[in-house]
């Protein structure tokens, strides 16, 4: 009788090989793709939101990193408690805000004129995004493991 023993790599190792480790580089091309998926929705006035999108923590997370990104992302007008307007406005200067002052969340939703719509990562998502960074996925791990 013959014994054969095979020594398997420690499944971490497997696992950070095959770029599947937490930080690892399959997630950070799912973050990558997710970022691109998102590019044809999120809001679109001057294109600084969009441009703000980035990866961060090599796919752990994705950022809009804009003061009005999550007003934007929720899609609801929230208003000035005081004047109850959305920002205030001088030709001279453009759109204000008071500093300092939180604004009160209303049941209106945001108007969207031309590009974007709100909560645009889950509408990605939903619109056959899922299945798109399962494919990314499996593609990723597919090229590593040969």
């Amino acid at each position: 009788m013959i014994d054969v023993t095979f020594k398997l790599p420690e499944a971490g190792a497997m696992m950070k090989k095959l770029g599947l480790d937490q930080r690892g580089e399959v997630q950070r091309v799912i973050a990558e793709e997710a970022l691109g998926l998102c590019d044809s929705i999120v809001p679109f006035r001057s294109g600084m939101l969009k441009q703000s999108g980035h990866v961060e923590n090599n796919g752990e997370c994705i950022v809009w990193n804009q003061p009005y990104a999550r007003y934007q992302y929720y899609g609801m007008l929230m208003v000035d408690p005081q004047y109850k307007k959305g920002a205030m406005f001088n030709p001279d200067y453009g759109f204000w805000s008071r500093l300092g002052v939180q604004k009160e969340l209303t049941d209106k939703p945001l108007e969207y004129n031309g590009q974007g719509e709100s909560h645009w990562f889950d509408k990605a998502m939903q619109n056959g995004g899922r299945e798109k960074l399962i494919e990314v996925a499996r593609e990723e791990v597919r090229k590593r493991s040969t």
